[in-house]
């Protein structure tokens, strides 16, 4: 369920259902056939170092401050009982042909994971995002997102900010780790034409 809509569970499962299909009617369009004698393979962990921060909570303005203090205040005690205040996450990270394929310890929202596939399509590969993967640090969103204060998105980001463990720009260091360790593993020459 999303917290930030409206509707019911037949409209959240509705949406589910049009962004997978839709994305794997995507991933079969853009599939391609590789020469098994070219599609070379390349393992490497990517190393991200994290502190703990407290969690943002918005001025106490209107009854959503409300709301956003409860949920800081959940996130933060279930941080507290689960997390040390700094610590080390790795990055997998596959080379596989021309695609990078990206595990991102995080729950790791799509607009973080735009800048990675952005750019490493502009570096001559293709980039796979993958959430959920090898650790759990929180809810991720890249910092422009979380200065986005529109009436709309209050109780998105009310929401998102109590699992915003290790502060507003991990996001972005975790996006600038994955780009820097796709440039390292797509030389010129593994590049398809």
């Amino acid at each position: 369920m999303f917290p930030e809509m409206d509707g019911g569970a037949e409209d959240h499962l509705a949406l589910l259902e049009n962004l997978i299909l839709g994305g794997l009617e995507q991933a079969m369009e853009r599939g391609q056939r590789l020469d098994g004698s070219k599609a070379s393979a390349k393992f490497m962990w990517a190393p991200v170092k994290v502190t703990a921060q407290p969690s943002p909570i918005l001025p106490w303005r209107d009854k959503e401050a409300m709301l956003s203090a409860v949920w800081s205040a959940v996130g933060r005690a279930f941080f507290r009982s689960l997390k040390e205040r700094a610590t080390e996450v790795q990055l997998p990270i596959v080379k596989l042909g021309g695609a990078i394929l990206v595990g991102m310890p995080a729950d790791y929202s799509v607009w973080a994971q735009q800048r990675v596939v952005e750019t490493v399509d502009a570096l001559g590969g293709m980039a796979i995002v993958s959430s959920h993967t090898n650790d759990f640090i929180g809810y991720m969103h890249p910092r422009t997102q979380y200065e986005r204060n529109s009436e709309h998105n209050k109780q998105f980001f009310h929401y998102e900010n109590a699992m915003t463990w290790y502060g507003k720009g991990v996001a972005d260091d975790l996006a600038d780790k994955a780009i820097e360790s796709a440039a390292i593993l797509l030389p010129a020459g593994d590049l398809p034409n």
